[in-house]
């Protein structure tokens, strides 16, 4: 009973927002050129702030320990890997470059902040958080600036390689990831209160993407995208945690660990895919019902996971 609450904990909350933008939708509060205002609100200026903090806030002395430094290359590995794997699959499955995009960042973009923080507090508690953390600060840069490149590359139109590299520079996301490295790297002191405001302001990002998701689904559409939602879900939350956390506990890793990168692998397809494709270009659609599917489905998976790894000592 504790795993099945543990998981609905984590995973209920999307659901209720969800609902909201469904709703209102459905009551006609807002309409499609006004949802396309919103999502580009979340992208350019509160991801881009979330992405920006992230960076800002990492501390140098952690990431330098043996055992984190192991864990971090083991966790960026597994993306690596899973987008080579993700490129070959789908590659045989649609030649559509809108399709081919979004389900190859679909496969290993992970909710990590939204679902591992809470992951983890509910199977332990707030000592042990700095590991999801810390996993945060390479993994959340890394899953969004794959993200920027991989839909700019897979864009209908055809482009040359300087006018992509150029695109790919000008995209917020990239733009807050270099300033927020030219920050840490120099040393800059944001003033207190700023950098509160800063933070007050981030938190819109993910419950605001959530809603405009919501507001965004055609249910009645999914059963014309069934084989690749399936396989998607199939890769995000089945194998991508198989591989990754078998490669784990050969290696050692238990407790906190496991857990941390269960919210790597094991969470739904990131909302900000979703927002990335509507505002870059590629089947918004498809990947609005991948992130849906995948936050549905992860409640029956997450719960297994857990289960599994609690019955065998692991967590």
């Amino acid at each position: 009973m504790n795993n099945i609450l543990m998981a609905l904990n984590v995973v209920f909350p999307t659901f209720i927002m969800m609902s909201v933008g469904v709703i209102i939708k459905k009551v006609k509060m807002v309409d499609e050129p006004s949802l396309t205002v919103m999502n580009r609100i979340v992208f350019r200026v509160f991801m881009s702030l979330l992405l920006f903090l992230n960076i800002y806030n990492i501390d140098i002395n952690e990431i330098f320990n043996p055992n984190n430094l192991k864990l971090m290359l083991l966790t960026t590995s597994s993306i690596f890997f899973m987008f080579a794997l993700a490129y070959l699959i789908y590659n045989r499955m649609t030649k559509d470059k809108n399709k081919l995009g979004v389900l190859i960042q679909a496969t290993y973009r992970s909710n990590l902040i939204l679902f591992g923080i809470p992951l983890i507090l509910s199977v332990y508690d707030e000592s042990k958080l700095g590991i999801v953390l810390l996993i945060i600060t390479p993994v959340v840069p890394l899953l969004n600036i794959m993200g920027v490149i991989i839909l700019e590359t897979y864009q209908a139109k055809e482009r040359s390689y300087k006018k992509l590299f150029i695109s790919v520079l000008k995209n917020p996301l990239i733009v807050a990831f270099i300033l927020g490295l030219i920050c840490l790297t120099l040393k800059v002191r944001i003033p207190k209160i700023v950098l509160n405001t800063m933070i007050t302001m981030s938190k819109v990002a993910t419950p605001l993407a959530f809603v405009v998701l919501g507001a965004t689904l055609k249910f009645d559409n999914m059963l014309n995208n069934i084989k690749f939602i399936a396989v998607t879900n199939f890769m995000k939350l089945i194998i991508f945690p198989i591989i990754t956390l078998s490669i784990a506990l050969y290696l050692g890793f238990r407790n906190e660990y496991i857990v941390a990168l269960l919210g790597v692998t094991a969470s739904p397809t990131s909302v900000t895919s979703f927002n990335t494709v509507k505002e870059i270009g590629g089947d918004s659609k498809l990947a609005a019902e991948v992130v849906a599917s995948s936050s549905v489905v992860s409640i029956f998976t997450l719960f297994l996971w857990v289960y599994f790894l609690r019955t065998f000592n692991f967590i």
